[in-house]
C-alpha cells in the first residue's frame, strides 16, 4: 500500500512543492531531498540575485569575453536563445535592463565596468547574442539576461527526473505554477482566473506531461500588487493587464518558456507551440488598452 506524501522548500522566488505517493516516509524523504538539490543547484547557478551566480558572471563580463559555466547553465541559455531566434524576441530573456531601471530586478553589479553606461544597457539587442564554445559562453553586445521566463521550468525537469529515480507510483512537483507530473495518472490540476487569481476556472487532468501558467496579473491574489511586470518581448513594454495563458507540453522548461510566446504574441495558436508538441489548455484574452 502506498501513502502520500508532500514536502516544500522555498526556491526560485517561489514555494517549490513535491508531493508523491510511494511505499513509505523514508523513501518519500529520499526522493524529494534529490528533487530539492537540483532545484538548489537551478537556483544557484542562474539566480539574477546573486552577484555569484553563472548568470551574473556573464551579466558583468564585456562583450566577446569568455565565461567558463556549468554545462546546465549553458543548456538553459542555448534553449533560450533558440526560442527567442524561434519566436522573433516574443521570447526575450534579454529584457532585464528595464526591470533593474523599474526597480524589480537588483544591479548587476555594484561596480559597474566603464563599458556599463546608459546607453549600452538601453540598447536593442540582436539573436543570436550568444556564442558557445563548449561550457565558454560569450556575448556579441552587451546584455543583462534574465532566465526568469524559463529556469524555473528547467528546475521542475531536472527534479523529476531525479525522482524518476525512485520506485513512486505518482509524483509532481509544483514551483510556483510551473509543475510536472509522472507517473500513473491523471493528476487534477485547478487552473486560476488571470483577472481575478482568487477564482478557479476549470480543472485540467495532467498526465505525464508539463503544465506552466503565466499572467499579466500574477497567479496568485498575492501576485497583484508584487508580481513582477511581464514585458512584451520585441518591445519590452508591459502587457496588457488581465490576460492569462497554461500551456502544457512534455517539458517544463519549454511550457514555462512558451507561455511567455503566446501572452507576448497574444496568440493562443502560435507556430512555436507545435513546433514543442505543445497545446494551450486555457487562454484569457488582455483587457483593451
Amino acid at each position: 500500500m502506498t501513502s502520500h506524501f508532500r514536502r516544500a522548500q522555498p526556491w526560485l522566488g517561489t514555494l517549490v512543492e513535491i508531493s508523491m505517493h510511494c511505499a513509505d516516509a523514508q523513501l518519500a524523504q529520499q526522493a524529494s531531498e534529490a528533487a530539492f538539490a537540483c532545484i538548489a543547484d537551478v537556483h544557484r547557478l542562474m539566480s539574477f540575485h546573486d552577484p555569484a551566480s553563472d548568470l551574473s558572471r556573464l551579466n558583468q563580463a564585456a562583450p566577446n569575453q569568455t565565461v567558463l559555466l556549468d554545462p546546465r547553465t549553458c543548456h538553459v541559455l542555448q534553449a533560450a536563445q533558440t526560442l527567442a531566434i524561434e519566436s522573433a524576441a516574443a521570447f526575450n530573456p534579454a529584457l532585464a535592463h528595464r526591470l533593474v531601471a523599474s526597480g524589480q530586478l537588483p544591479h548587476p553589479t555594484l561596480n559597474p565596468p566603464p563599458h556599463v553606461g546608459k546607453r549600452t544597457v538601453e540598447q536593442h539587442v540582436v539573436w543570436p547574442l550568444l556564442d558557445f564554445f563548449g561550457n565558454h559562453v560569450s556575448k556579441r553586445q552587451f546584455a543583462w539576461l534574465d532566465l526568469g521566463g524559463i529556469a524555473k521550468g528547467y528546475a521542475v525537469d531536472l527534479a523529476i527526473e531525479a525522482l524518476g529515480q525512485y520506485p513512486l507510483e505518482q509524483a509532481c512537483v509544483n514551483a510556483g505554477g510551473d509543475l510536472r507530473h509522472i507517473g500513473q495518472g491523471p493528476l487534477p490540476i485547478h487552473l486560476r482566473h488571470p483577472g481575478n487569481p482568487a477564482r478557479l476556472t476549470e480543472t485540467y487532468p495532467l498526465d505525464n506531461a508539463a503544465l506552466a501558467s503565466s499572467a499579466s496579473n500574477g497567479l496568485t491574489p498575492a501576485d497583484q500588487q508584487h508580481a513582477p511586470t511581464l514585458l512584451q518581448g520585441q518591445s519590452g513594454m508591459p502587457l496588457r493587464r488581465n490576460c492569462g495563458v497554461t500551456i502544457v507540453a512534455p517539458s517544463c522548461m519549454h511550457a514555462d518558456a512558451l507561455t511567455k510566446i503566446v501572452l507576448s504574441s497574444e496568440n493562443p495558436e502560435h507556430p512555436m507551440l507545435a513546433r514543442y508538441h505543445a497545446r494551450v489548455a486555457a487562454f484569457h484574452a488582455p483587457s483593451p488598452s
